[in-house]
């Protein structure tokens, strides 16, 4: 059995689809995978990052892989709901989120630079990171980036903290620190914005039929 007292400090879960296994991270780059067992829960795997504290986890639509992302060497007062101004010293080095194979844990991709957020389109084709103040979308099988936002010459965006896409995998719900939600088509352009939250816009979520935004 795993020593539980190392992960005390979990800092991001994730169920597979059929809902029979799950990813756990810790504050440290670790992560396990447990499957459900006839009794209890039981612990399949247990691996480490080279990198700093698990901030992301998501499982491919089929279950066969998963998607994770970790923080930067600096992490933004969020708990306290403060706009994130670009002045502040914040440094972008970080780490690309990766695609992983759920059985063996074996590396197949990584995606961008610096992403502390990473998530897969329903259908599977697409993956969406953040890049500290851009987003990006790649092809999920080549890792062809397909979409970086802002485009060259566009205002600077604010920090990204979510993502989020709709059911049908042609819209991307984007979170930031300055309390406002956009909604992007994957071309680049901008359908709506959602104004009126009070802090930073810290995790998203669409309904399965998608008429609804948590």
């Amino acid at each position: 059995m795993v020593d539980k007292s190392k992960y005390i400090g979990h800092s991001a879960l994730a169920y597979n689809p059929d809902g029979d296994h799950f990813l756990l991270s810790n504050c440290t780059g670790g992560i396990q995978l447990w499957s459900e067992g006839e009794q209890n829960w039981e612990i399949v795997w247990e691996n480490q990052l080279d990198s700093n504290s698990v901030t992301s986890l998501n499982f491919s639509p089929d279950g066969q892989h998963f998607l994770v992302a970790t923080n930067r060497d600096w992490v933004p007062h969020r708990n306290k709901g403060v706009y994130e101004e670009r002045n502040q010293p914040y440094s972008e080095k970080g780490f690309p989120a990766e695609l992983r194979q759920v059985k063996d844990f074996q590396l197949i991709q990584k995606f961008g630079t610096s992403a502390d957020q990473a998530v897969f389109s329903p259908d599977g084709k697409y993956v969406a990171t953040n890049e500290a103040y851009s987003f990006a979308i790649y092809d999920a099988k080549t890792g062809r980036q397909v979409l970086l936002m802002p485009k060259s010459g566009d205002n600077i965006f604010p920090l990204v903290t979510c993502l989020a896409f709709t059911p049908n995998s042609q819209r991307l719900f984007v979170g930031f620190s300055s309390n406002v939600i956009q909604e992007y088509n994957l071309i680049g352009q901008l359908l709506r914005e959602y104004k009126g939250h009070r802090s930073t816009i810290r995790t998203l979520a669409v309904s399965p039929d998608g008429k609804f935004l948590l």
